[in-house]
This record gives C-alpha cells, structure tokens and sequence, in this order.
C-alpha cells in the first residue's frame, strides 16, 4: 500500500483509509473472515498512537491488520557501541549487517542469544507490534539474509540462534496470530511460522507461475506458499489482473495483492 514510497512514512491516514475502506466494501464479501490488510515498510514507527490508530480502523472495517517489520534489525547502530555484545559479529569481530528496509535501513543484527537484547529490542518490537499497535499478522522481511548472518556469525549460536529468535517471537505474540517470513524461501524458518514468501516481488511480471509451481509441494504441509503480490493491477488489463489471481487462488496458496485500489476500475 506504498505508491511509490513517497515521503517518511509513506503510510499516512489520508492515504490509508481510503484504500481499507475500498478493500472492506470490494474484496471482504468475498473473502470472508480473515481479509489481511498490511502495512509494508515506511511506516511511523515511533509514533504508538498513530500505528494502534491504523490497526484499529482496518479492525473495525472487519479487516485483520497487518504490519511489516524486519525484528532482527530493530536496534539503532549506535547500540552497538553501548552493548556490542547484544549484536552478532563475523570471524573479525565486525557487526554484521541485515535488510532493515526503510525504517531500520539495514543496521547491525541482533543477538537473540543475550538476553538484555531480546528484553530491550527484540522481544520488546515483537510485543509492541503484537500487543501495543494490536496487528495480527507479521511479515517479518529479510530472513535468509538473517540466515546466512547467524550462519557466519562467531558469537550467535548458528542456525539454532536464529531459530531461538524465531521462537521467541512466536512465544511473545501467541499461537493464534500468523508469521509470514519473507523474502526468498527461508526453510530454516519452517516450523516456527506459518507462511513464507517464495518468489520474488511479482508487481511487474505477468504472473508467478514459475514459483507456485515449484514449491506448492511445502503449501499447506510446512506452510502456507506466498508468491507476493500480484501488484499494481490497476494499470493492468482485466486479462493480466484474471492470469495473476487465477495462478495464486488455484493453488490454494496465499493470495497477497498490492495496489492503489482506490484507482481500480469496474471490471
């Protein structure tokens, strides 16, 4: 719901609520309960009223809010210099380096193994996010850089820290609620969340069939399959909109969309 990441943070009311308002009137009679509305990346992080605000308004449009975050990378870099121990580092003992997006732009990755790091960022943007802000739906981006990080980290417990994280962050926002690990295919995450982006951003292919295709065998058995976003379909024709939802609905896999759908026409 970003057009074209405009301004910090791009996620605004004016430009919000119309879209919620669009997708409950249009798409939730026809998906049912359990429509997710996400904010993606470029958001007002900082500001608690206005996150619980968003998250309230799309509750109360029958939409189940969602929100992006990337929860290995919450923590300023000038932490590091405070508590190098709370971050993992590489055989030189420099801090490595993960996907912050927009608003964390890509800092130093944090120790799940320490637990001040967990109590002071990690676990504590896992509960605002869950409990302060009241969003029941995670996209938690970067993970296979994630991955690779604590696999050559010397001070993060390999794949099990990673895991660690992850299972914290389960624990904090409870089993009910969904994790949906992004981008690429993170197997290494199978287990502790519930779905997975398994191709890369669609918004300008004519479909995803090539990814649906070749990992529907993980859907519904250790996940549920997210090809991404047939985005932008606003400016495509009713054919391509029809090819990108068919490729998605009929596999039973996640059916992500993106798009200014205050400018989708009728048909």
């Amino acid at each position: 719901q970003i057009q074209g990441w405009r301004g910090k943070p791009a996620q605004r009311k004016e430009w919000l609520f119309p879209n919620i308002d669009w997708v409950a009137e249009h798409l939730l009679p026809y998906a049912g309960p359990g429509l997710v509305f996400q904010l993606d990346d470029n958001y007002a992080y900082n500001d608690d009223a206005t996150m619980r605000g968003f998250a309230d308004y799309i509750r109360s449009k029958g939409l189940v809010p969602g929100i992006w975050f990337t929860p290995y990378v919450v923590a300023p870099a000038s932490e590091h210099a405070k508590h190098p121990d709370w971050f993992i580092h590489d055989k030189k003992g420099k801090p490595i380096r993960t996907f912050g997006g927009k608003n964390w732009g890509g800092n130093f990755t944090l120790n799940v193994n320490n637990p001040e790091a967990v109590k002071t960022w990690f676990a504590a943007w896992w509960r605002k996010t869950s409990e302060t802000w009241g969003y029941d739906f995670f996209k938690i981006d970067g993970q296979p850089s994630v991955i690779s990080a604590y696999r050559r980290a010397t001070d993060g417990g390999g794949l099990d820290g990673y895991r660690k994280g992850l299972a914290i962050g389960r624990k904090t926002v409870g089993e009910e609620k969904f994790i949906n690990a992004c981008y690429g295919i993170p197997l290494d995450a199978i287990g502790l969340v519930d779905g997975s982006r398994t191709g890369p951003d669609t918004g300008n292919w004519p479909h995803a069939m090539g990814v649906i295709i070749r990992w529907n065998f993980l859907n519904n058995v250790a996940w549920f399959c997210d090809p991404d976003a047939a985005a932008n379909l606003y400016r495509a024709t009713v054919q391509r909109a029809r090819l990108n939802a068919q490729a998605r609905v009929l596999t039973g896999q996640q059916f992500l969309t993106d798009d200014v759908w205050v400018k989708v026409p009728p048909a």
